[in-house]
Formats: structure tokens, C-alpha cells, sequence
């Protein structure tokens, strides 16, 4: 199974010289991301452990007992490939590997682990803590790599020190909190990031408060569907510069 995207909704861009450059022109060069797939698959490490990814899967792997297994969801996952959704779960990742070179990174409530197992190829140093303590051990076990550290914790008490970290992911995350905690959430993002720091994250915006509540209900792990403009305007108490990318992506720079 090749790690390989196809043409898809994040096709084309018309971003600013100032992301453009923030990209390190990744957009700006491409005209498709099937062209950063092929990058991908040109870097010997990356190349490796999407391959590795792949071969992990829940035939294989005892995760069903996990705290809303449903939720963890691996490229691998049948339902995923039918969709061709894990070409975007792949992609998010990529993107968070153009900033992470060299970079001390935090991947709050990462879930199985494997996206961190991805960016730890660029990255100095990946701290990577998820409240399931199941699914920090699967990742402890299955996804090893000597700059990357697993560990169980509280996405509004991380516990790490003011101005920690040079990037912050959070992947498909922010839906799962009710908008008080995730407001408190992004707070303390805010929090443990450095100044110049990029906050990264994926989830769905909706385009008004109507469209949110009918997206909410059809799924009972996600609490609250923020819409652009309530994300934005969050987003701007903390940071200085803030990056939207269609209806699934922001960049946020501290």
C-alpha cells in the first residue's frame, strides 16, 4: 500500500508572501498535493514510517478497548480508504513537518501517537500526551523513536512550563471540548508555546452557528463545531497572525 495522494480539496491556494515564505514555499511551488507526496516519499525516513503506518491496523492490533475507539483512528482503517480521507490524515501532518525542522514540538491529545511518530523525522525533540492511558501505551509500544516521548496528561493542565515549545499541534481535537474548555484549551496553548511559536491544528469550521449544531449532532464525540468566525476571533486574544486553510486547517503564529 503506497502512501500516495491524489488530487483533493487542498488542490490549490492563494496564500500571502508572508505564509508563502511560513510554508517554506510548500504551497507556493505546488500545484497539486500529489507533488508533496512524491516530496514525502523522496525523504528516505518519512517515506519509511508512512509504510510503517500502514501496515498497522485493527486486524492486527488489539485496540477496541480503548476510551472511544471509534475515535482513534489509524490511515489504515478500512472505512478511511473507501473515503479517501486518510490521504488528509497523512497531508496534516505533512504540513506540521515543514515547520517542525529542528523545532521542539507538542502534540497534545495525539491519540494513537502515529502523527507524532511522523513529525519526530523533522522535529528536535516531539512531547506527545494524550488522557487515554490505553492509547499512550499503544503508542509507547508500537511507535519508537529516540526523539520522541509519549506520556498520559490534561490537555487544560499540561503541566509543561511557560513558553515550552516552538510548535503546538492539534489534530482534529478542538471539537471534542465544549466551547468553555475549549477556549481554556487554546489558553493554554497559548500558554506553553514560545513567542514566534506556531500553534497548528485541523478541525472542521462551519460557515454559521446553524450548519455547526446539525454537523455537532451527527457525531456524539464532538461537543461543540466552532464556526470561522468564533474560531478566529478566539484565536486572535492570543495570537498575532492567523492562517486559514479551506474549512479544516489554521496556522496560528504567537
Amino acid at each position: 500500500m503506497k502512501a500516495f495522494i491524489y488530487r483533493n480539496q487542498l488542490e490549490k491556494y492563494n496564500f500571502t508572501k508572508d505564509i508563502r515564505n511560513r510554508l517554506n514555499c510548500f504551497f507556493l511551488h505546488k500545484k497539486s498535493m500529489i507533488d508533496f507526496f512524491e516530496e514525502m516519499q523522496r525523504n528516505y525516513k518519512t517515506n519509511l514510517k508512512m509504510e510503517e503506518i500502514l501496515k498497522i491496523n485493527r486486524g492486527n492490533l488489539k485496540i477496541q478497548d480503548l476510551d472511544n475507539s471509534e475515535e482513534r483512528a489509524l490511515p489504515s482503517d478500512k472505512k478511511l480508504h473507501e473515503s479517501g480521507w486518510w490521504k488528509m490524515m497523512f497531508a496534516r501532518y505533512g504540513v506540521a513537518q515543514k515547520f517542525s525542522k529542528g523545532k521542539v514540538v507538542l502534540d497534545s491529545c495525539c491519540g494513537l501517537g502515529w502523527g507524532s511518530y511522523l513529525v519526530s523525522v523533522k522535529a528536535k525533540r516531539v512531547f506527545s500526551f494524550d488522557k487515554d492511558t490505553e492509547a499512550i501505551k499503544f503508542a509507547k509500544r508500537t511507535w519508537v523513536s529516540k526523539n520522541l516521548n509519549y506520556s498520559v496528561g490534561d490537555a487544560l493542565e499540561a503541566g509543561f512550563k511557560d513558553n515550552s515549545f516552538d510548535i503546538v499541534l492539534a489534530m482534529e481535537t478542538l471539537e471534542h471540548f465544549d466551547i468553555y474548555n475549549g477556549n481554556r484549551y487554546i489558553e493554554e496553548i497559548n500558554r506553553v508555546l514560545k513567542k514566534g511559536g506556531h500553534f497548528i491544528a485541523s478541525t472542521y469550521f462551519a460557515p454559521d452557528r446553524e450548519s455547526a449544531v446539525k454537523v455537532c449532532k451527527t457525531n456524539k464525540f464532538h461537543l461543540h463545531i466552532y464556526t470561522k468566525k468564533e474560531i478566529e476571533e478566539t484565536l486572535y486574544k492570543y495570537f498575532r497572525k492567523v492562517y486559514f486553510l479551506e474549512d479544516l486547517f489554521f496556522i496560528s503564529r504567537k
